[in-house]
């Protein structure tokens, strides 16, 4: 019975293991292949007021962001 189990962790490790060293098939560029230089994305970004995120409020803030708008 030990035997089986441990024989049943090893497989479920190497499928793990296997389907996370998969890559896509997504070169990261756009339709017109130059790089991603194309049309910009407007995301939302949920933050919390806490200390560690002190640089993004900065850059809101110092209008960082609104450059690339």
């Amino acid at each position: 019975m030990t035997n089986r189990r441990a024989i049943l962790a090893v497989l479920v490790a190497v499928g793990l293991i296997a389907a996370g060293c998969g890559g896509d098939d997504d070169d990261g560029g756009n339709a017109e292949g130059d790089g991603g230089a194309g049309e910009l994305t407007e995301i939302t970004v949920g933050i919390l007021p806490i200390a560690d995120l002190a640089p993004l409020y900065h850059g809101i803030e110092a209008g960082y962001f609104e450059e690339e708008a």
